[in-house]
């Protein structure tokens, strides 16, 4: 049926072109039918399994998937290779994360993966179930869609990460140990975990494994993956990964280390706030990438850090970057990031938050900044009291502090690049 709809459509030029391979898988499959139809013969299925997946460049890419199948073997042919591909993903032997891993290091692509991804695609289209099949061969089929690349849509593949989240974790945990192991750059399929919220299941079982194993990765990455991490239930977890890889940190370079000192502060602020003032220090080139990444948490949480906690980072990046206006007038960038700090301590009303606000006042060096700590203290009290029912937002917060001189420039040498 399939094959005479190919000959009357649009396609009919490509399956005439085809007319020599039919002829001569002919000759080879007749003779092994019965292996072929259980699943059991790899190298005769292996190239029906990349048809379907669209990787044969002379198969036109638009011919639905299992169709293509047609244009290589005739028709009576063609149900024992579909049946033996969909068989074959329940009785063939598939390799373990770890092994597929491996493989995918020394780029080799079994055949046994082309046929896994297409066998499991037919299956399901054939109304079988996911879950009716043992972990093992989830798991597998899974570290295929990312080891074994085709140019086919594995529309299973987001549905199935979804509802075995737990399943997926594991077995891309132990496939992506093995490749970091060996030097592997990235880890496949954690761009698309990171980036797509409804696998945000799986990115809470993966994500602390994902930050231990990429703890060395470059710094834009690094920062990425662990925003993800101090964003899921795990903090326990995150902060004994953290305080492990501080303990050995020779692989990490300045910007790397500080990633990860502030993330270890974020979990832990009365445990660690000294520690990370002892790293930062008076160094520009630390306290910086620290308050961006500390600052893009705060963003989307901005509860998450108490009112010590921020008291604390104000003691270590405001002494340091007085504040400076642009060449238009407006204030810098780092300015601005900074009085984002004293705005989060304003809108704060806890008991806490106000004694720290008083404390403030007594640091030396925060002199510069004592009529901002007065914009603090005054919000604070009209929240507190309710003389105001609305948070201001941080933008006019920021702003009236500009535009009432309350942010007072103090030119230094060494805040003309900020």
């Amino acid at each position: 049926m399939l094959a005479e709809l190919l000959k009357q459509t649009v396609f009919s030029d490509e399956y005439q072109q085809h007319e020599r391979a039919r002829f001569e898988n002919r000759s080879l499959l007749e003779g092994r039918l019965a292996e072929i139809e259980q699943g059991t013969a790899i190298d005769a299925l292996e190239p029906f399994a990349k048809a379907y997946l669209g990787m044969f460049e002379d198969i036109d890419s638009h011919i639905p998937a299992e169709e293509r199948i047609y244009l290589l073997v005739d028709e009576p042919l063609a149900a024992p290779v579909t049946d033996g591909l969909v068989n074959a993903v329940q009785v063939q032997r598939l390799p373990a994360p770890a092994e597929i891993a491996a493989m995918l290091i020394k780029e080799d692509r079994p055949g046994i993966g082309y046929i896994a991804l297409a066998g499991f695609d037919m299956y399901l289209r054939q109304g079988g179930r996911a879950d009716q099949l043992p972990v093992e061969r989830i798991k597998a089929i899974i570290c295929f869609h990312y080891a074994n690349v085709t140019y086919h849509a594995d529309d299973w593949l987001i549905p199935l990460l979804e509802d075995s989240a737990t399943i997926a974790a594991e077995a891309l945990i132990d496939f992506w140990q093995v490749l970091r192991d060996k030097n592997y750059a990235y880890l496949p399929g954690l761009k698309e975990i990171l980036e797509n919220d409804d696998l945000l299941a799986l990115r809470n079982k993966v994500i602390v494994a994902a930050a231990a194993l990429m703890h060395n990765a470059r710094p834009k990455e690094l920062a990425r993956i662990l925003l993800a991490a101090v964003s899921a239930d795990r903090s326990q977890d995150l902060f004994a990964t953290a305080c492990d890889v501080m303990q050995d940190s020779d692989s990490l370079g300045v910007r790397q280390l500080v990633f990860w000192q502030a993330t270890a502060f974020i979990l832990e602020p009365k445990a660690r706030s000294s520690l990370l003032a002892a790293y930062v220090g008076q160094e520009k080139i630390k306290i910086l990438p620290m308050l961006d990444f500390i600052n893009s948490v705060l963003v989307k949480d901005q509860e998450r850090l108490s009112g010590e906690a921020i008291g604390e980072l104000i003691r270590m990046v405001a002494p340091k970057f007085t504040p400076q206006i642009d060449n238009y007038g407006q204030l810098s960038d780092i300015t601005q990031k900074v009085a984002w700090l004293f705005y989060l301590l304003a809108i704060n009303t806890t008991l806490p938050a106000m004694q720290i606000t008083k404390k403030l006042r007594r640091v030396r060096v925060l002199k510069l900044y004592s009529e901002v700590l007065d914009e603090v203290e005054q919000l604070q009290s009209q929240l507190a009291t309710g003389q105001l029912n609305e948070v201001p937002e941080a933008n006019s917060f920021i702003r009236q502090l500009h535009e009432s001189g309350k942010l007072k420039s103090k030119k230094k040498w060494s805040d003309t690049n900020h």
